[in-house]
């Protein structure tokens, strides 16, 4: 089976050697009667520090007290959710979205509304629609090579978001687990860090070290102003007191040992390669039947079936054939699911650059299946 559905990290990417080498130097360096002992709520100060330094440097008003340390950027969300969303408000999210947002707010119970997106981001026409007729709480966005659809949210756009949230008093909850896998275009500044040099507090940060660090050790933050972050760290405490001490403190030691940079380069290659690979597979054996946008980064292509067929059925017929992908109704709200009747959400990360065309091949037997 080649699977195109995980949206894992490719263990071939990440920096064993760095991560086990940052392992042994926090054993041998932490004193013996500390190192298993319980953490702070908010996190281990050392790794706070390093967030604040050099990924939150662009606002010198931010420091390790804006920084909450979370188990992984799952944690982060559903924490953000809560303490932005008071009852009787919606969240808005954009079709499709992250699959995992859905949900977090459908277990919370929260009522969701959603907004439609093109190739620049979420439809802010929508969004003050839906502010201007309901209590909308919270906007969720993941603006930079979205899951699932690869999108990057327009800078304009993110300023008028921003402007939004100032006019009708809505958070935007801003997830941005993918923005170190940047391929090719202009960086992009975050919509937290546009917000902070407009003068606005309304956007919740949420990150995580999953995508280019290691998803295994679970370690991810949140940044948001102060009375929302105090909210969320009595709320973690209620949840699980504390995020792995070892985690942290081998993810601090990777960033101390000065090896990201290099293996950040590697990965980006190496997920640009595995793009180009899947992208040139599908215009040589499928072009006229699957349409889709190579993305700029991050790990995952989104296509549209261009046939009268429904991508479940085709899924069905693709894994007899020794392949999987993700349909693309999972990643709508339950009302708007007939809108990705006819989308894929196809994941390069897991594969090599050498199964992308046994992949492909094995989508197109499936499809001659259908007729």
């Amino acid at each position: 089976m080649i699977s195109l559905a995980g949206g894992m990290p490719n263990s071939d990417l990440m920096d064993i050697e760095g991560l086990d080498a940052a392992c042994r130097t926090w054993l041998s360096d932490s004193p013996a009667k500390s190192r298993y002992q319980y953490s702070l709520t908010e996190g281990e100060p050392s790794l706070r520090q390093m967030i604040s330094d050099r990924f939150l440097s662009y606002d010198q008003g931010v420091d390790i007290h804006d920084v909450l340390i979370t188990t992984g950027s799952q944690q982060g969300l559903e924490l953000a959710f809560h303490v932005a969303v008071a009852p009787g408000e919606k969240v808005i999210v954009e079709r499709p979205t992250y699959l995992a947002a859905l949900q977090i707010l459908d277990i919370a119970g929260i009522e969701m509304a959603s907004a439609g997106g093109d190739e620049d981001g979420i439809a802010l026409d929508e969004v003050e629609d839906l502010a201007q007729s309901s209590k909308v709480g919270a906007v969720y966005v993941v603006p930079d090579f979205a899951n699932p659809t690869g999108r990057v949210m327009a800078l304009e756009r993110r300023r008028a978001l921003i402007e939004l949230s100032e006019k009708y008093g809505f958070y935007i909850i801003e997830d941005n687990p993918y923005g170190k896998l940047r391929f090719s275009g202009q960086e992009l500044p975050s919509i937290h860090q546009l917000a902070r040099s407009m003068g606005s507090h309304n956007c919740i940060h949420v990150a995580s070290f999953s995508k280019f660090i290691s998803p295994g050790l679970r370690v991810g933050w949140v940044t948001a102003e102060p009375s929302l972050l105090r909210d969320m760290v009595i709320m973690k405490q209620s949840k699980d007191l504390h995020t792995s001490t070892m985690s942290q403190n081998i993810v601090s030691h990777y960033l101390a040992s000065g090896r990201l940079e290099a293996n950040l380069d590697k990965a980006v290659q190496g997920y640009r390669q595995r793009m180009h690979a899947l992208a040139d597979a599908l215009n040589s054996e499928l072009a006229g039947s699957i349409s889709f946008t190579r993305p700029e980064g991050g790990m995952f292509l989104w296509g549209t079936l261009e046939q009268d067929v429904e991508a479940s059925t085709l899924l069905q017929l693709a894994l007899e054939e020794g392949v999987a992908f993700v349909p693309g109704a999972e990643f709508y709200p339950a009302e708007a699911r007939y809108e990705g009747a006819n989308q894929m959400r196809l994941s390069y990360s897991g594969i090599t650059p050498e199964q992308a065309g046994p992949a492909v091949m094995r989508l197109k037997s499936a499809l001659r299946k259908l007729g």
